[in-house]
């Protein structure tokens, strides 16, 4: 077992964990977006949370909400660099394994980036400088901040 790589994945974990209880703090998280976990009771909490968005005439799940955004960003921007596309959706969003990341780097950082991120070969987002993949990991409790994010940089994204 490789306990360099689990010990830098746990301590990923512990600083995304970080950075969400930061954001929430900060107001970052949209209320309206996100459930106020003393409402939840414990029944709707185990059941999936199956939210639809409707972007660009387009109906999505989140994961997919996502990646069709990032698209567009990226669309909107020709000439675009990875580093900017990173910086234009912070890592915190997402949370440990991030909103984007270099598909070079991930290779050589997660064995099994293919489970966790969109990196078929029509999958993979082409900036000027390097190829980048996006995360399909999204759920309740982080897809409001991206929302947010995403409202922010001019997107029209509606919850049905």
């Amino acid at each position: 077992m490789n306990y360099d790589r689990v010990i830098l994945e746990l301590i990923d974990r512990v600083a995304a964990l970080e950075s969400e209880v930061a954001l929430l703090k900060e107001g970052y998280v949209n209320d309206a977006i996100q459930p106020n976990l003393q409402d939840l009771n414990a029944k709707s909490i185990t059941r999936k949370d199956t939210t639809r968005y409707l972007f660009k005439d387009h109906i999505y799940g989140k994961n997919r909400l996502v990646f069709a955004v990032i698209q567009e960003y990226v669309k909107e921007n020709p000439g675009l660099s990875a580093d900017d596309l990173l910086l234009a959706f912070d890592r915190k969003i997402q949370g440990s394994l991030g909103v984007v990341r270099k598909l070079e780097e991930l290779k050589n950082s997660y064995p099994d980036y293919q489970r966790r991120f969109f990196a078929s070969p029509n999958e993979i987002i082409s900036t000027a400088s390097d190829n980048c993949v996006v995360c399909s990991q999204w759920g309740t409790f982080n897809i409001g901040t991206f929302l947010k994010r995403a409202n922010e940089l001019g997107f029209e994204i509606k919850s049905i």
